[in-house]
């Protein structure tokens, strides 16, 4: 389980801040009026009471899939990317990219690219995913699951991640 932290800072502080910086870059004239802003501790501090701001929760959580194969096959790639359920084929020319939306009960993710011929090439996996935070403040993150590279002739990149249930997560309310 992940703890996230957020700090919420006040206009106030916002404008504090930004006179503390509008001051360290103007020059300071002899014969003009000159700005001096010392700031207080509290200007870089969040509320320590955790009931001033409450935590932010997971209201809902969306995963999916994201496969690319990229380098170099100057004669294309047999190219097939999905789960045990869902298998495609892709384009066969590289660069390439797809995207699958999470699937409740899937047991692997893969994507697969053969070289026809020659090249050099790298296949990866990514776990997407869609976060609805209870402040109202959407979150999306990839991260890479599953790599596999190949090199020359009929040679063969397979990546597959073998993680848990990998579908629709609703949390909370």
């Amino acid at each position: 389980m992940q703890h996230k932290t957020r700090v919420r800072l006040g206009i106030g502080t916002g404008v504090v801040l930004g006179l503390i910086a509008l001051g360290s870059v103007l020059p300071n004239a002899s014969n003009g009026p000159s700005l001096n802003v010392t700031p207080s501790a509290s200007t870089h501090r969040a509320s320590a009471s955790p009931s001033a701001t409450p935590k932010a929760y997971i209201v809902s959580q969306r995963i999916g899939w994201a496969f690319k194969v990229t380098g170099s096959a100057p004669y294309g790639a047999d190219i097939t990317y999905g789960n045990d359920s869902d298998n495609r084929q892709g384009s066969g020319v590289v660069p390439f990219h797809a995207a699958m939306p999470g699937q409740s009960g899937a047991i692997y993710w893969a994507v697969s690219a053969q070289l026809q011929g020659g090249g050099d090439i790298t296949a990866r996996v990514y776990e997407t995913k869609v976060t609805h935070w209870s402040d109202g403040i959407v979150t999306r993150t990839r991260q890479v699951v599953a790599r596999a590279h190949a090199s020359g002739g009929y040679n063969i990149a397979n990546a597959e991640y073998t993680g848990l249930d990998s579908g629709v997560v609703h949390v909370g309310g």
